[in-house]
């Protein structure tokens, strides 16, 4: 009934109204949209908490996660201090660049990463991780990034979800709990060869990129700006929502189309970009 009644109005409204209407409520949005972003740039300004490999483990214990396992799943904090150690000592107090395989709920990697950006807040390090069930405890990926997150290290970890080769069981093909990894073998899902995949990418550049992430105008142009190093001579960049739906991404195709680039292809969703011969 409401529907009908909606429909009948619309009939008797003149368009012009309508269209009105319709571009008001775009307004409004967009100004809520904007509202939202300022909100989070000012309510999270990314204070980290007291960091000790103790506060990481209980950090997980409070989400319900099995002490035990976390503590034997993981390396136990005085080697990791030995590693840190080494690491310094070899590289003295310069930036790091570091790979991590093997990721479990994130106490190392988070442990490592955070005293290395106590020595040089410009390292980093990447990881490699499957993102399968271990020691009970499914989505490890997730509680990885909640600690990534909750000792203020998002700017400095990186981390490629699969296999380093081929898939493999979970678990060490041991049963910790009542999870069987043959049972779920063929139910646990990720990418393989994600070290080829590094390879590749450390040694070659780009051929494209597709962008389909932030739609505000200045982002998007600033991750061009660091994509364009990347790309080989002639690479591509793929812009998704070239509409007048997002006029922001529009403007940066057809206003502001970044400098080193030609425009090469357009149907009203994608716009495509290519870089100009140097």
């Amino acid at each position: 009934m409401i529907n009908i009644l909606k429909k009948f109005i619309g009939y008797l409204l003149p368009h012009f109204v309508i269209l009105f209407y319709r571009k008001q409520k775009e307004k409004m949005e967009e100004v809520l949209r904007r509202r939202r972003f300022e909100i989070v740039a000012s309510s999270f300004p990314g204070l980290p908490n007291e960091f000790s490999y103790k506060n990481l483990i209980q950090s997980l214990t409070a989400l319900g996660l099995d002490q035990e396992q976390i503590i034997a799943g993981s390396i136990p904090e005085g080697s990791l201090l030995d590693m840190v150690e080494v690491i310094r000592r070899e590289n003295g107090n310069s930036s790091i660049l570091g790979l991590h395989i093997g990721n479990y709920v994130g106490v190392s990697l988070v442990y490592i990463a955070r005293l290395l950006v106590e020595l040089n807040p410009d390292s980093h390090i990447l990881s490699i991780d499957p993102n399968i069930p271990h020691r009970g405890i499914s989505n490890p990926q997730e509680k990885t990034l909640y600690l990534i997150d909750k000792f203020g290290l998002s700017k400095n970890v990186s981390i490629l979800t699969g296999f380093t080769l081929e898939k493999n069981l979970s678990n060490d093909a041991r049963n910790y709990t009542v999870y069987d990894p043959v049972v779920h073998y063929r139910r646990e899902y990720s990418c393989e060869n994600q070290l080829d995949l590094l390879i590749k990418i450390i040694r070659a550049p780009f051929s494209f990129a597709m962008i389909d992430g932030n739609h505000q105008k200045q982002y998007l142009l600033r991750e061009i700006s660091s994509i364009e190093s990347l790309l080989s001579k002639e690479g591509l960049i793929i812009l998704d929502d070239v509409s007048e739906g997002w006029k922001e991404i529009k403007e940066v195709y057809d206003i502001s189309t970044p400098t080193g680039f030609e425009k090469i292809f357009s149907n009203n969703r994608i716009g495509i970009l290519k870089k100009k011969k140097s």
